[in-house]
């Protein structure tokens, strides 16, 4: 078995049956993700990707991984997922395992 591209990727769907495989920007290569949510997020119409990945509860001797602020992929519409230079604070100095959307009188509110 040969691999060719070990970068993590979203899998476009033409609606046709196809899909199209896209690697995702730097930002969500540095550090691993552990929660991946797709939704409009910011309320513009086209889907977006919100993902977290620290994981703290590892053997001493592996060492904890918490190089992720978290990252915000906003969605053009056409499969492009460019990051976006928000810095959400819920993401600062949390461990994402997973992520929840909840109401509160019509504004999102997002659980890590």
């Amino acid at each position: 078995m040969e691999a060719f591209d070990l970068s993590s990727c979203v899998a476009i769907n033409d609606g046709k049956g196809k899909f199209t495989l896209k690697p995702l920007p730097v930002d969500a290569q540095l550090s691993p993700m552990y929660g991946v949510m797709v939704d409009d997020i910011d309320r513009d119409g086209n889907l977006d990707v919100m993902m977290g990945g620290n994981l703290y509860r590892v053997k001493p001797e592996v060492g904890r991984y918490d190089a992720s602020y978290g990252v915000f992929l906003k969605g053009d519409g056409k499969g492009a997922l460019p990051p976006s230079n928000q810095k959400t604070p819920a993401f600062l100095w949390m461990e994402k395992s997973g992520i929840s959307k909840k109401s509160r009188s019509g504004n999102p509110i997002f659980y890590l």
